[in-house]
């Protein structure tokens, strides 16, 4: 993949926060640096960022698509309350197993657990 100037910075706009940001939050971060940047092209750049295995865009029940900035071996945390994601460490053998066990030919799979963080938790008790 050909890195421009745009792509490079919505990476590293991306990969500056772990917050799993919207593609508006992106945008206006990415203006601040171009400022003639359009929110189509953050959009496709992130498409495309995301077909090379550079980033992730999170599965879930949002009011827009959320992004990752890490594509490495990790699931998702979603609360069903606030909306927040949380990164979760998946060890990198149990991929391998649980892809070498599927009786197709399984590239990758995407790991969301969903429930009530901490924090939400704390506040209904």
């Amino acid at each position: 993949m050909n890195y421009s100037k745009q792509r490079e910075t919505i990476l590293k706009v991306l990969r500056s926060t772990r917050s799993h940001p919207s593609v508006n939050w992106i945008y206006e971060n990415v203006k601040k640096e171009i400022p003639d940047v359009g929110l189509a092209t953050v959009y496709r750049n992130l498409k495309q960022l995301e077909a090379a295995g550079e980033i992730m865009r999170i599965q879930g029940d949002f009011p827009e698509e959320r992004w990752d900035g890490f594509a490495h071996n990790h699931a998702h945390f979603v609360c069903t309350k606030c909306k927040k994601i949380l990164d979760m460490d998946i060890d990198g053998n149990l991929k391998l197993k649980i892809l070498s066990a599927c009786p197709v030919k399984a590239d990758d799979f995407y790991v969301v657990y969903t429930g009530t963080c901490d924090e939400c938790n704390n506040k209904t008790n």
